[in-house]
C-alpha cells in the first residue's frame, strides 16, 4: 500500500525549518531532506528492526524525515539515535520528535558530542548514519563508521562541497572500506556503503 506525506507532517517539518534558522540552526535543503528519505526508506524497507543515527540533529529537522523514512519502511520498530551538542536544542528536538507521533519509531535523543557517543556504540550496530557536524570532525567520523557502520550499512555526509570538508576526510574515503559517490545537491551530499 502506498503512503503518502501527510499534511500534519509537512507542516510540523515547515515549522521546525523556520524555528530552526530563526534560531540560527543551519538546516539541510528540502532537497537533501528528500534524498534521506528516500536513502533511508530503500535501505530499511521492511526490516523489523535497525538504527539510524543522526549526528548533529539541530532542532529536528533532518531527524524528522530520517524518523519518516522509519515509519514508512520498517515492518516493526526500528530506532532513531539523534544526537546534539547544544542541551536546549536537544530538548527542542526531543519534543519535535514525541509531537510526530510515530508509531514504529523508536527514537533517543542524546545532548553529546557526536563523534565521543558514536564510538561509544557497539561495532557494526549502525545502518544508516547522517553526518552533518563541524567538517573538521569527519574524517573522524569516517573513521569510527568504518566499524559501526554494518557491512552494507550507509553513511551520508552534508556538505561535500560547501563549506567543504579537509581533504583528508575524502582520502580516508578512497582508502577505506567504502564506494561512495556525491550526490550534486546544492552543498553536496556524500553516500558511502560500507563494503
Amino acid at each position: 500500500m502506498l503512503t503518502s506525506i501527510d499534511k500534519g507532517f509537512l507542516s510540523l517539518v515547515l515549522r521546525v525549518r523556520e524555528e530552526s534558522l530563526m534560531d540560527g540552526v543551519r538546516v539541510i535543503d528540502d532537497e537533501d531532506a528528500l534524498v534521506l528519505y528516500t536513502i533511508v526508506y530503500i535501505h530499511m524497507l521492511g526490516r523489523r528492526s535497525g538504527v539510524v543515527v543522526d549526528a548533529g540533529a539541530g532542532m529536528g529537522y533532518s531527524s524528522l524525515w530520517l524518523a519518516k523514512a522509519l515509519e514508512d519502511s520498517c515492518s516493526d520498530v526500528c530506532r532513531l539515535i539523534a544526537l546534539e551538542w547544544n542541551p536546549r536544542r536537544a530538548q527542542v528536538l526531543e519534543s519535535n520528535l514525541v509531537k510526530a507521533g510515530f508509531r514504529r519509531v523508536d527514537h533517543i535523543v542524546v545532548a553529546s558530542e557526536a563523534i565521543d557517543y558514536l564510538e561509544r556504540m557497539e561495532p557494526e550496530s549502525i545502518d544508516v548514519a547522517f553526518i552533518d557536524i563541524g567538517k573538521d570532525a569527519y574524517p573522524r567520523a569516517v573513521d569510527v563508521l568504518s566499524t559501526r557502520l554494518k557491512r552494507g550499512g550507509v553513511a551520508l555526509f552534508h556538505n561535500a562541497y560547501y563549506p567543504s570538508p579537509p581533504s583528508e576526510f575524502f582520502e580516508k574515503i578512497d582508502r577505506g572500506p567504502w564506494r561512495a559517490t556525491i550526490l550534486p545537491t546544492s552543498q553536496g551530499l556524500l553516500i558511502a556503503m560500507r563494503i
